[in-house]
């Protein structure tokens, strides 16, 4: 049995996804320098994306992929993907909605701890070793 071909859509996105190649037959589009005509020849074959959701997947590069029956955004965005032409295919989109929500969250009052402390200033002057010589001026 042959193993069902899954197009990704960059390396970024494979490097974030566990699609095993023993049971997929994954290929990887930003591996082909005219894109495009790689899919003119092979797109075809292509049930399944794996998009950021902000790649294009607009009506002329969703003509490249006729036999296209899902794609899947890995982040909650699908600003690139033409949801219209989608519908009107009958392709199935998804995305991962609030996944990453409570991550987002915990990274943006990160920075705005690393902002108000100073934080990117202080780690500069402690890797440079002048803190053995003497304090950091006071911050804000």
């Amino acid at each position: 049995m042959s193993k069902p071909p899954v197009l990704v859509m960059s390396n970024a996105i494979q490097s974030y996804i566990c699609l095993s190649e023993t049971d997929y037959a994954v290929s990887v589009l930003s591996d082909h320098l005219d894109r495009d005509a790689y899919l003119r020849t092979s797109g075809d074959i292509f049930a399944v994306v794996v998009t950021s959701g902000a790649d294009r997947l607009d009506k002329a590069r969703l003509d490249l992929l006729p036999n296209l029956r899902a794609i899947i955004a890995i982040a909650a965005g699908i600003a690139g993907i033409d949801l219209d032409e989608a519908k009107r295919r009958g392709i199935a989109v998804t995305n991962a909605g609030a996944t990453n929500s409570g991550d987002v969250a915990d990274h943006a009052i990160a920075m705005m701890l690393a902002v108000r402390r100073d934080l990117v200033a202080g780690d500069a002057y402690v890797r440079t070793g002048r803190w053995v010589e003497k304090r950091m001026p006071p911050g804000r």
